[in-house]
């Protein structure tokens, strides 16, 4: 058999080729990891971690410290400004959820069906039943200050279970049931000015409980127990 020849532009074509395949194998090939380099990086990581917790846990004993702290290491204060530290004698907002206090006591008369409105710094009450007869005097507690004080001589004459709204700037009762009678009469109270001034007289009678809510404007009413009548008060119109 005669020999085969081979061009030399054949086999300079293929030497191409491979060298081309030789250089991309190479450059697809993924390098391997540096284990003791990754190793190192995690150590350092883990020793910065550290020192962070280190300074958040002694920032929040700081924090205890300055809340909590005092001459004997402990406080009846739950948290607020320096020098209310007697127990009852904190705003109530400083209160912990759950925990209770007792209250400085009222200079009134033990009662029931006393009528009462939260102000927004003050809670009024007024009125009441006794073991004898209703009471006509009344009180407001303070509770940033644990005290109370006395309200001024009402208007009304002595009653039980009236109703009362806050309009934003005065205590509006009305109604209530005193023995015998029930009453259609009422009286505004100014905490500010610890003043009283006369309301019109509703269109119907209290119903021994009346209940009422502010709308804004008005008053809203229910005479009481078993019983449909309603009415609206206006303190701009006396109406």
């Amino acid at each position: 058999m005669k020999k085969r020849q081979e061009r030399p532009d054949v086999i300079r074509a293929l030497d191409v080729r491979i060298e081309r395949a030789r250089r991309a194998t190479a450059e697809s090939t993924v390098e391997q990891p540096d284990i003791a380099r990754i190793r190192s990086r995690a150590t350092r990581q883990r020793a910065r971690s550290g020192v962070v917790s280190v300074l958040v846990v002694a920032l929040s004993a700081l924090a205890a410290a300055v809340v909590w702290g005092g001459d004997s290491g402990s406080s009846e204060v739950v948290a607020g400004p320096a020098g209310v530290g007697q127990p009852g004698a904190t705003n109530a907002t400083l209160l912990q959820p759950g925990e209770v206090r007792s209250i400085a006591p009222a200079p009134l008369s033990g009662r029931s069906t006393v009528a009462s409105v939260w102000t927004g710094t003050e809670m009024v009450v007024w009125g009441g039943d006794g073991p004898d007869s209703p009471f006509d005097d009344g009180a407001a507690y303070d509770p940033s200050a644990d005290s109370w004080r006395l309200l001024a001589p009402s208007l009304m004459s002595a009653r039980n279970a009236p109703a009362a709204v806050w309009t934003g700037d005065r205590v509006i009762f009305w109604g209530g049931h005193a023995r015998g009678s029930d009453n259609r009469d009422g009286a505004s109270y100014d905490p500010v000015t610890d003043t009283w001034e006369p309301i019109a007289d509703a269109p119907m009678a209290s119903a021994g409980g009346p209940q009422a809510v502010w709308s804004g404007d008005e008053m809203l009413l229910i005479t009481g127990f078993n019983s449909t009548e309603a009415a609206a008060y206006d303190p701009a119109t006396d109406t």
